[in-house]
């Protein structure tokens, strides 16, 4: 009995001085990780729209409390309105980021959408899939007509001309075929919730 009892103070022990250091840790690097994540988040609204300087961002819970009769889609994190002026007179956009997972990773996005309900421009925050590549390279050629000129490709209609944004139809119905079905499944999915939700927002405002 004693044997026992003198294992499971040791185990205990050891269990609380981990529990110690994984606290120690955590109260160390959430700061970095919140001012990188942060970082991360305003280069990405820069990247969309270069001439942003200001923006309000609303979280989903912030928007369920600004427009109530609005449809919040569950994997809509927060909307970001990104501006031209330090004022906020000037509305350059709007940016929704969405976040998913599945069995081969994690994704979080930024999908600009305009007042049509046209994909501007789509960005990773995150993109933790199996085929990260691939579903990468599935993305600048689906949705990013900003980012042509970068990337040399761009979303093109059937008669081969160039237009500015992927129309809300066309979004939510393009090919997954790539080599990681899943994953730009998953970007589709995520598009397609901040369509629908700036769709159901902009009826509320």
């Amino acid at each position: 009995m004693k044997k026992y009892l003198t294992i499971s103070i040791i185990l205990g022990t050891i269990a609380l001085i981990c529990a110690a250091i994984l606290a120690a840790l955590n109260l160390v690097t959430s700061p970095i990780i919140a001012k990188n994540s942060e970082a991360t988040k305003k280069d990405t609204i820069t990247t969309i729209y270069s001439d942003c300087v200001a923006f309000d961002e609303y979280t989903s819970d912030e928007l369920k409390e600004k427009y109530p009769n609005a449809t919040i889609d569950s994997k809509i994190e927060s909307l970001i309105i990104a501006y031209s002026d330090d004022a906020k007179t000037s509305t350059l956009g709007y940016i929704y980021t969405a976040k998913g997972s599945n069995a081969y990773g994690n994704i979080e996005i930024m999908a600009a959408v305009n007042d049509e309900l046209g994909v501007v421009q789509v960005e990773f925050l995150e993109n933790s899939q199996s085929y990260a590549s691939t579903v990468a390279s599935w993305l600048k050629v689906t949705y990013n007509t900003v980012g042509a000129t970068v990337y040399e490709v761009g979303f093109v209609s059937a008669d081969g001309e160039d237009v500015g944004t992927v129309s809300k139809e066309d979004a939510k119905t393009v090919d997954v075929s790539c080599g990681a079905t899943f994953g730009a499944t998953l970007v589709r999915d995520l598009v397609t919730a901040a369509i629908n939700t700036h769709e159901s927002v902009k009826e509320a405002m």
